[in-house]
This record gives structure tokens, C-alpha cells and sequence, in this order.
């Protein structure tokens, strides 16, 4: 991951502002997560890894992102996402990081 990723994330775990830019989405949904696909047609972003969907098939009572592991990010006239999501994406990245490895 890198520094400008890590910095990103930690901005958001202390304050996350009402709307955040794309872009900054962007930058820690390609450096954290296995795939950031952009949407075929639309304003809808997905963001899939192996990691979560392991921690959500197996334990689904941790997971709040279905049995895929898969986080769908709303963009607002392409620029930027709304708080909401960005929780949403801690949230994936703290299952992730605090979760046993030898249990997924």
C-alpha cells in the first residue's frame, strides 16, 4: 500500500467529510482491494477482493457486504462519493486488516 493510500485512510478513520473526491477513492480502492472495475454503463463502481468474500462465505455474520464480498461505490456526477460508501469501504478494510488470517 502506499503512503499517499495510507494517508487517504487515515484522514477518513478521524474525520470523514460529507463528500470525498473520486479520485481519493480510487487511489486506496486499486492500492488496498484485488479490483476496482469501472461501471459498463452508469455511475456505479465495484470494488471485489478474494479476502473479503473468504470472511463472507465463512463467517457471514461479520460480513455486511453479501456472500460475494462485494462493495458497489455510487459516484455523484463522476467526482465525488458520498460519506456513506466511504464508511462502507473502512469498514471492508478493518474486516480485512483485523481479521485472523488462518480463519479465511
Amino acid at each position: 500500500m502506499t503512503r499517499r493510500c495510507e494517508k487517504i485512510i487515515n484522514g477518513w478513520k478521524e474525520n470523514i467529510p460529507v463528500e470525498v473526491s473520486f479520485n481519493d477513492v480510487k487511489i486506496v480502492a486499486e492500492n488496498f482491494f484485488d479490483r476496482f472495475e469501472k461501471p459498463r454503463r452508469g455511475s456505479h463502481y465495484t470494488i471485489y477482493d478474494h479476502r473479503l468474500e473468504m470472511i463472507c462465505k465463512k463467517y457471514p455474520e461479520f460480513c455486511e457486504f453479501g456472500r460475494l464480498g462485494v462493495i458497489t461505490i455510487p459516484v455523484i456526477k463522476g467526482r465525488k462519493v458520498k460519506k456513506i460508501w466511504v464508511k462502507n469501504i473502512i469498514e471492508a478494510i478493518d474486516l480485512i486488516s483485523n481479521f485472523p488470517k488462518d480463519r479465511y
